[in-house]
């Protein structure tokens, strides 16, 4: 599914190439300003992420030569010590929830980044605790 085009260059269900055309950026829909969605519904693997659509970059990660989506990532568990394994990085959210407007994003965490002690779980969720020098931060 992509979102927020103004405008379609193919067909749903056709055979494209890579670098091919497809659609025409746009700001439809509840949109702050042009930008594209792209996402998938797979029904096998249940209902996780925002109104049912699933982040697609595991399972292109394995069209390209990444690891299968089931194994992309491990179950990680409180106490393990975990790091980000993904081409294409890892959103770092301030709760469990993924949300439209991205309010909860924290940052992102490279692929190969090594974020810590897990120390608590969530569903499909892992929460980190983390260290930041003091005189980087200040109070709010």
């Amino acid at each position: 599914m992509y979102a927020h085009l103004r405008g379609w260059a193919v067909k749903a269900g056709q055979l494209v190439e890579k670098g091919e055309v497809i659609g025409y950026l746009g700001n439809t829909g509840k949109s702050s300003g042009p930008h594209l969605h792209f996402g998938l519904k797979i029904p096998q693997q249940g209902t996780p992420g925002y109104k049912n659509w699933r982040d697609p970059g595991p399972f292109m990660e394995a069209i390209v030569g990444g690891v299968p989506p089931a194994t992309a990532g491990g179950k990680v568990e409180v106490g393990d010590l975990a790091g980000v394994t993904s081409k294409w990085g890892a959103k770092m959210r301030t709760n469990a929830e993924l949300l439209q407007d991205d309010s909860n994003l924290a940052g992102v965490a490279r692929d190969g980044a090594k974020l810590g002690k897990v120390v608590k779980v969530k569903g499909d969720w892992a929460a980190f605790e983390l260290w930041i020098h003091r005189s980087l931060l200040r109070k709010l």
